[in-house]
């Protein structure tokens, strides 16, 4: 029982350094987000840590914020000028596969649904949009280069 606890002590212990080594972005490079279903589809960012660990993604190159709007109860993501509001707040989850990770909104999108995640979708034409998560959709995983 003892090796048990000093594996798991350990374990825990990586894979904490493992995650702050993984979502320590430098905010002054520019960083490519690459969708891993569609790889064409890339988004120029900056990564700003902000307090709890989330991130603002500021788009390149005019410098706005992405968003999550609610209008008329329809979450969607648009670029806002930065205003520190949590809507611009975003949580880059490690998938547990080297380099890739899902974009969670910080803030509910609208009240009766939980957090959403950026994913890129193909419906006639590829876009940007938020969805419930679904750890087998490739469209939800994204790598920074």
């Amino acid at each position: 029982m003892r090796f048990v606890f000093i594996f798991l002590f350990f374990s825990l212990d990586y894979f904490e350094n493992l995650l702050d080594e993984q979502l320590n972005f430098d905010p002054s490079r520019l960083y490519s987000a690459v969708n891993r279903l569609y790889e064409t589809y890339q988004i120029a960012l900056n990564l700003e840590q902000v307090d709890d660990d989330y991130f603002k993604l500021i788009i390149q190159p005019n410098g706005t914020v992405l968003s999550v709007t609610n209008e008329e109860n329809t979450p969607s993501v648009e670029t806002q000028e930065s205003n520190g509001n949590i809507t611009q707040h975003w949580d880059i989850i490690p998938t547990g596969e080297k380099d890739y990770f899902r974009i969670k909104t910080r803030s509910k999108a609208v009240d009766h649904i939980d957090f959403m995640f950026l994913q890129v979708t193909d419906n006639d034409t590829i876009h940007v949009d938020l969805a419930r998560r679904d750890d087998t959709y490739l469209g939800q995983q994204w790598r920074f280069v």
